[in-house]
């Protein structure tokens, strides 16, 4: 098996998207084999800047917004803004917020992307609709072949230019003995893998900490994977029903 190589890790940078926003994208093959979609049908996806650049998030109740362990550890609270309601991050339409504090799992572990999960408490209160996070009740939305969709404004491609629109794709759920013989630490307690059989649709850098989502429920949120799109490495998930009392802890601060 070859190694795996951690695509969502590197964050996209904010500055290099500025440039290449001038740029025209073929949206019609965005995230990764994936379309436009309106921000106004996932208006609790957003975007998490910060000076080490671009992760996505979810929110989750007016003042917190969840996403990858990796994207909150690598800025302060007072160095991170939540973007809401943005379809083209070049715009300067929706709303820009501060973030007050950030809470980054205390297991998570950098070089396997265990509890590779975040929250942060906002400056203020956004008035956009929160997803619904999956809990305990929810391990049939985890079924292998399930079919979720993930949204995002990465890189259309592994090595291309980050989107100029919120994109997004259908996945399958894959089996955890598919995604173990994938990648050699991963654990099903904390994650999830979805993807396509025959490759070609995944998320890409710049979506880590971005809603995987059945049914209207956000199952999981991007977090690695080798490469973008490849039919052996489906994308890596943090499984959020196994979070679901730290969850609800956060938001009782």
């Amino acid at each position: 098996m070859r190694a795996a190589r951690m695509r969502k890790v590197r964050v996209v940078s904010v500055a290099a998207a500025a440039v290449v926003l001038v740029f025209p994208v073929d949206t019609a093959h965005a995230i990764i084999g994936g379309r436009e979609v309106p921000v106004t049908g996932y208006p609790f996806a957003v975007m998490v800047n910060s000076a080490q650049g671009r992760c996505g998030g979810v929110l989750v109740a007016p003042d917190a917004v969840l996403t990858a362990g990796h994207c909150a550890a690598a800025a302060s609270a007072d160095g991170m803004r939540v973007v809401a309601g943005r379809q083209h991050p070049g715009d300067s339409d929706g709303v820009d917020v501060g973030v007050r504090r950030s809470w980054v799992h205390p297991g998570y572990e950098n070089a396997h992307q265990s509890n590779d999960i975040a929250v942060l408490r906002l400056d203020g209160q956004l008035r956009y609709r929160p997803a619904k996070f999956a809990g305990p009740g929810d391990e049939g939305r985890y079924a292998a072949g399930t079919q979720a969709t993930v949204v995002g404004w990465g890189r259309v491609s592994a090595s291309g230019a980050p989107a100029t629109t919120l994109n997004g794709v259908t996945v399958s759920v894959m089996a955890d003995q598919d995604c173990a013989a994938a990648y050699g630490d991963y654990d099903r307690r904390v994650k999830l893998c979805a993807g396509d059989p025959h490759g070609g649709k995944d998320a890409c850098q710049g979506d880590s900490g971005g809603p995987l989502l059945v049914d209207g429920v956000v199952i999981g949120i991007v977090s690695g994977g080798a490469g973008c799109g490849e039919r052996e490495h489906p994308g890596i998930y943090t499984r959020l029903a196994s979070f679901t009392s730290d969850l609800q802890d956060q938001l009782k601060r």
